[in-house]
C-alpha cells in the first residue's frame, strides 16, 4: 500500500500519465495538460499528509530497506519527515511554475505535453534526492533530474539562447557531475559503505582512510556548490537563467536549490557530521564569496532574468549560513528560508514571464508597470521587499532567523558580511521599484492582459509571502520538529 501511496511513487506515476495523454488527447485539446499537471499534483499533495498514517509494508520494505551489510541494515530510501517536507515543497514548486508556464508555454511551442512529462519526471527525481538514504540512491535520483533540467532549457529550439543555455549547463553540469561521483567513490573507497548512517559509524569509529575521506567530501561539497550556484561555482547560472524559458529559469532557481539544501542537510547532520572542519571552511569561503559577487555584479544588471540569477546568488549565501550553522536552530532557519525563497522568487518570475515582450527581458519591460497593470505591479513590489528582508513579508523573518542561528553559532563576521551585503542588495531591488513606478514607458495606456492561470499564481505566491510573513509561528515550529528528527 506505502509502494503506491509515497509521493515520490505517485509523482512518477503522473508523469506516465501526461506521456499516455498524448496518445489520447488529439492536438488541439493538448492546452488540458497543464490541468492534468496540476490536478495530479494537487491531489498528492494532499494524499501525502495522509501518508505518515501509513505503516510499513513487507513489500516495501524488501524493496529498498533491510539490505544486511557488515555495517548493519543498508538502508537506501526512506520517507521520514524531511523527506515529507521535502516532497510538499517540490509538489508546490510543480503546481506554481505549471500555472506559470500554462499560457508561457502554448504560446511558444507545440510540444506541450513533452515539457510537463519532462518538467514533472525532474519533480519527481528531486523527490528521491531529498528521500535517499545512501550516496549512490543520491546520484541516480540527482541525475534523473538533471537529464529532465538540461533538455528543458533548451526546449524552444528556434531560439538560440534556449540552445545556448542547454548546451552550456549540459557542459558544465556533467563535468561537476562527474567530480561529484568522484568524490562519492572515493568516500566509499575511504568507508566501505555509500549509506550515510553507516559512514557516519565508520567515521565514529576512526576505521576509515582520512586522506581519501577528505578529498571525497572536499569534491561532494563542490558539486553541491555548483548546484547550489554558490560562488565561485556559480558561472552557469546567469547564463542558464537568461537563455531558459522563463519558467523552467524559475524552476532551477527555487525547486533545484531547495531540494540541493535538503540532501545537504541529511549529509552534514549524518554521514558527515564528524567531518565538519572540512565542509564548514569550503562552505563559508563560498558563502562569503556569493555574498560579495553575487550583490555586487547584480547591481549593474540590466536584464530581468540575469539579475535575478545574480540575487539567487546572493539568497543562497544566506541559505547556507544556516549549513554552516550546523545545529537543529540553523537546519530549522534554513527549512523556513526555503519556504519564504519558494514563494517569493516565483511570484517575481511569474511577473517576468507575463510582462517580457521579448527573449530578452530587459528592465525596460517594467517601465511603466504600476499603470498597465497595478496587480502585477503590487506582486513584483511585494517579492522584491520579501528579497530586501522588509517586514512583514516572509523574507524579513527569514532572513532575522537564519541570521539569528548564525549568531547562535558564533559566526558574527559572516553575520557580518551578510549584513553588509543584504545592504547593497537594496540598491539593485529599489531599482526595479523605480522602473515599474517612476520610470514611463511608450505604452502606458495600454493595459497589459494576464492570463488567469498568471493570476491565480501569483495569488497563491502573494497569500504565501503574506501569510508566512505575518504568522511564522506555525512553520517554525513544523520546521523545528523536522530539524529535531534528523
Amino acid at each position: 500500500m506505502e509502494l503506491l501511496t509515497a509521493p515520490e511513487f505517485l509523482t512518477a506515476y503522473l508523469a506516465l500519465i501526461i506521456i499516455l495523454s498524448e496518445f489520447f488527447l488529439k492536438k488541439n485539446h493538448q492546452n488540458i495538460i497543464p490541468a492534468i499537471t496540476i490536478s495530479g499534483a494537487l491531489l498528492i499533495l494532499t494524499l501525502s499528509f495522509a501518508f505518515p498514517l501509513l505503516g510499513d509494508t513487507s513489500l516495501f520494505t524488501s524493496l529498498f530497506n533491510n539490505f544486511d551489510t557488515s555495517l548493519g541494515k543498508f538502508i537506501t530510501y526512506s520517507s521520514d519527515h524531511l523527506s515529507l517536507f521535502g516532497s510538499r515543497l517540490l509538489l508546490v514548486c510543480l503546481i506554481l511554475c505549471t500555472l506559470m508556464s500554462w499560457d508561457y508555454v502554448q504560446k511558444k511551442t507545440k510540444n506541450i505535453c513533452e515539457f510537463y512529462a519532462l518538467l514533472t519526471f525532474a519533480t519527481c527525481g528531486l523527490m528521491f534526492m531529498v528521500s535517499a538514504q545512501e550516496l549512490m540512491t543520491f546520484f541516480v535520483s540527482l541525475e534523473t533530474a538533471s537529464m529532465c533540467l538540461y533538455a528543458l532549457s533548451a526546449y524552444f529550439k528556434d531560439n538560440d539562447y534556449s540552445l545556448e543555455a542547454g548546451m552550456k549547463y549540459f557542459l558544465m553540469g556533467a563535468s561537476f557531475s562527474a567530480l561529484m561521483l568522484y568524490g562519492i567513490v572515493l568516500v566509499y573507497g575511504a568507508c566501505g559503505t555509500t549509506s550515510y548512517t553507516q559512514i557516519a559509524k565508520v567515521c565514529l569509529l576512526g576505521n576509515q582512510n582520512v586522506a581519501l575521506l577528505y578529498v571525497g567530501v572536499i569534491l561532494i561539497c563542490i558539486g553541491f556548490a555548483f548546484k547550489l550556484s554558490l560562488a565561485p561555482f556559480h558561472m552557469w547560472a546567469p547564463d542558464v537563467l537568461q537563455g531558459a524559458p522563463t519558467p523552467i529559469s524559475a524552476y532551477l532557481s527555487v525547486a533545484s536549490k531547495a531540494a540541493g539544501f535538503m540532501v545537504l542537510i541529511r549529509l552534514t547532520s549524518i554521514a558527515f557530521v564528524s567531518m565538519s572542519m572540512v565542509w564548514v571552511k569550503f562552505f563559508l569561503i563560498c558563502a562569503v564569496l556569493s555574498m560579495i559577487l553575487g550583490n555586487l555584479i547584480a547591481v549593474r544588471q540590466k536584464n530581468m532574468k540575469r539579475l535575478m540569477a545574480y540575487s539567487s546568488i546572493g539568497q543562497v549565501s544566506y541559505l547556507i549560513m544556516g549549513i554552516i550553522a550546523a545545529n537543529n536552530f540553523g537546519i530549522s532557519a534554513l527549512l523556513y528560508f526555503l519556504v519564504s525563497y519558494v514563494f517569493t522568487n516565483l511570484a517575481i518570475f511569474m511577473v517576468i514571464a507575463n510582462i517580457s515582450k521579448h527573449d530578452g527581458d530587459d528592465m525596460s519591460d517594467f517601465y511603466g508597470l504600476s499603470k498597465r497593470a497595478p496587480f502585477v505591479a503590487m506582486v513584483a513590489t511585494l517579492g522584491i521587499l520579501s528579497l530586501c528582508g522588509i517586514p512583514p513579508m516572509s523574507g524579513f523573518f527569514a532572513k532575522f532567523y537564519i541570521f539569528a542561528a548564525a549568531i547562535k553559532a558564533k559566526y558574527f563576521t559572516l553575520v557580518f558580511f551578510a549584513l553588509i551585503a543584504t545592504t547593497v542588495s537594496l540598491f539593485y531591488y529599489l531599482n526595479v521599484l523605480r522602473a515599474m513606478y517612476i520610470e514611463k514607458s511608450e505604452n502606458d495606456d495600454s493595459p497589459l492582459v494576464i492570463s488567469s492561470s498568471s493570476q491565480a499564481g501569483m495569488w497563491v505566491c502573494l497569500i504565501g509571502m503574506l501569510y508566512f510573513g505575518l504568522f511564522p509561528q506555525g512553520l517554525v515550529t513544523f520546521c523545528t520538529e523536522v530539524a529535531s528528527s534528523l
